[in-house]
């Protein structure tokens, strides 16, 4: 399979901290980064996450009474998706803008090649996932996980694998997730490898996790934010 990017760097392992943080730390790579990059990481509380572009009564019913976890709004679109379960396999992906317009990756465009790279990962990983050609029927729901579109992962009729995107100046921030699977500890890495030819590891940068800090505060755990309609 030819690998979308030439480089990326992997930020492996990143340690369990609250959905807002993480939130925060993403849009901070998304504002900064000038290399691809790929992140995966742990949530320090079963949580909830919403997508940007609004929240229904339906939605706020199932995560205040029926999941009783907290709540925090994403950077990127889709719908509910529950987290830190266990099985939940969490990442984002930063394509800075120059490398989005050599690629001519369009949302779609580039959607449908990470889901392949994932679909392989997975597949080296035992799981024998495939990209829906077309949306799948679903439940019509706020869940992200019953509700597929094209190019999302399925098992069978299950879908195990979506994600939300946001375009920042032409930089992309694509969030997924891959539930409820186990998957091997280097999970990551062998995802990676399938997205870039080169595998550069990387950490967190003290400046990002102090900006990050700061933004969770003013934006990602102020109610004004996550409870927007």
């Amino acid at each position: 399979m030819r690998r979308l990017f030439n480089r990326i760097c992997y930020y492996a392992g990143t340690k369990a901290l609250d959905g807002a943080l993480q939130m925060a730390i993403d849009e901070c790579l998304l504002k900064d980064s000038d290399l691809v990059l790929i992140r995966d990481y742990q949530w320090s509380e079963p949580s909830v996450s919403i997508g940007h572009f609004g929240i229904s009564s339906e939605a706020l019913t199932i995560c205040h009474r029926e999941v009783s976890r907290p709540l925090v709004r994403r950077p990127t679109g889709g719908g509910l998706v529950e987290h830190g379960h266990g099985l939940d396999y969490t990442y984002s992906i930063v394509i800075p803008a120059a490398v989005a317009q050599e690629l001519e990756l369009s949302p779609k465009a580039s959607y449908r090649a990470i889901h392949g790279a994932l679909a392989v990962a997975l597949q080296q990983s035992g799981v024998a996932a495939e990209q829906a050609a077309q949306a799948p029927p679903g439940t019509g729901g706020q869940a992200c996980f019953t509700n597929p579109v094209g190019d999302d992962l399925m098992l069978g009729l299950q879908k195990i694998a979506g994600a939300g995107q946001k375009r920042s100046r032409g930089a992309i921030l694509h969030q997924g997730s891959v539930q409820p699977l186990e998957l091997p500890p280097r999970f990551g890495q062998i995802f990676a490898s399938q997205l870039g030819m080169e595998v550069i590891d990387a950490e967190l940068s003290a400046s990002t996790l102090e900006a990050a800090s700061q933004l969770a505060e003013e934006k990602y755990r102020d109610p004004a934010w996550t409870l927007r309609r």
